[in-house]
């Protein structure tokens, strides 16, 4: 997946240029730095990275993981996200205060694959489906409900019997990782990086549900990919969901987000596609 050709995907002069200057910078370093001051990354990021916390997280792994990597410590900063028309905005006051040289958007496939029963709800009757949309996305908040089989096995029944609506379109997620790209590569030197969607989860009850949600799936990809080669950014997304082509992963009791068990692997992924496309010497090849 990392080894991918910079000729195609991400083989703009501009980029080509920067990955260069850098690898430059990394082929000289010395045993005792790698670069002259941390490489900061800002993390775009969902509550994968915030349902396990301190050692054996996610988080905890990218840093160690990328520190081993770069030969110095690797900085990150965390902001869970929600991809609605605010986003843009927050993410260009969190580069103001925090000066990333890396802008790292993690693109979750549940955004716009997973059929919400309450967001129908909401879309489809005005103010009386709102209130029960909320009360079913409280219900669904609270840790010893969510974690119950009934609860989840109820949950699916009734979204294979009545269906569900995705909390945003593919239009929706377009505009917003647009709108977050354009921000950050207002600055010189800053760089954009989308992260997925892998689609580790079918989320599809029926077969109906499962053909709207491949075609949702391809075109934001193939957005993205179009987005990419337009501003100039790395962006990685496998052609096929991992749910068809990849081993199961290990889910976390709620069955929404990714075991203890999986971060570190995830975290490995993602350092090497940091520093064999991002930030090190095999980007300028």
């Amino acid at each position: 997946m990392v080894e991918r050709s910079v000729d195609g995907l991400f083989g703009t002069r501009e980029f080509r240029r920067r990955c260069s200057e850098t690898a430059d910078a990394a082929s000289t370093r010395t045993a005792d730095a790698a670069y002259s001051s941390p490489v900061k990354i800002l993390r775009l990021t969902t509550s994968n990275d915030t349902v396990h916390q301190g050692p054996g997280s996610r988080v905890d792994w990218l840093q160690r993981l990328g520190t081993e990597q770069l030969g110095e410590p690797l900085e990150l900063v965390t902001r869970p996200i929600w991809p609605d028309m605010r986003l843009p905005a927050a993410v260009e006051r969190w580069c103001a205060q925090e000066n990333p040289d890396v802008v790292w958007l993690v693109l979750q496939s549940f955004w716009f694959e997973y059929l919400s029963v309450p967001k129908k709800l909401e879309r489809r009757f005005g103010r009386a489906g709102k209130v029960a949309s909320e009360a079913g996305f409280r219900a669904a908040d609270k840790a010893w409900l969510s974690h119950n089989p009934v609860f989840r096995t109820g949950r699916r029944l009734v979204q294979k019997a009545v269906g569900g609506d995705p909390h945003f379109t593919p239009g929706e997620i377009i505009a917003a990782v647009e709108g977050v790209a354009r921000v950050v590569l207002r600055s010189e030197g800053r760089q954009f990086v989308v992260w997925g969607p892998f689609s580790y989860q079918n989320f599809g009850e029926t077969h109906g549900q499962e053909r709207r949600q491949l075609h949702w799936r391809s075109q934001v990809v193939t957005s993205v990919r179009a987005l990419s080669e337009e501003l100039h950014f790395p962006a990685e997304a496998p052609e096929k969901p991992y749910w068809q082509t990849q081993p199961p992963i290990t889910m976390h009791r709620d069955q929404f987000h990714f075991a203890a068990a999986e971060q570190r692997t995830l975290a490995q992924r993602e350092i090497d596609f940091l520093w064999n496309v991002v930030l090190g010497p095999h980007s300028a090849q």
